[in-house]
């Protein structure tokens, strides 16, 4: 398989199992889950968004200036 298909693939699956938890284990069910939960929820994602993001952004800035 193909480094971009397995990336893809794997990240399917990821989205896949963070549903998966949040349904069974977490309870949270987008009809019948009260809006705050849903509202900290979507926080809570734009957090880690923001905070996985600003690494990887860090890591290739700091890759790039010592390839030099």
């Amino acid at each position: 398989m193909e480094r971009q298909t397995a990336l893809i693939v794997i990240a399917i699956f990821a989205v896949i199992q963070i549903l998966v938890h949040l349904h069974f284990f977490l309870h949270i069910d987008f009809r019948s889950t009260p809006r705050e939960n849903l509202i900290a929820l979507a926080f809570a994602c734009v957090l880690i968004f923001i905070m996985v993001g600003g690494s990887l952004w860090i890591m290739f800035d700091l890759y790039h200036r010592m390839m030099v």
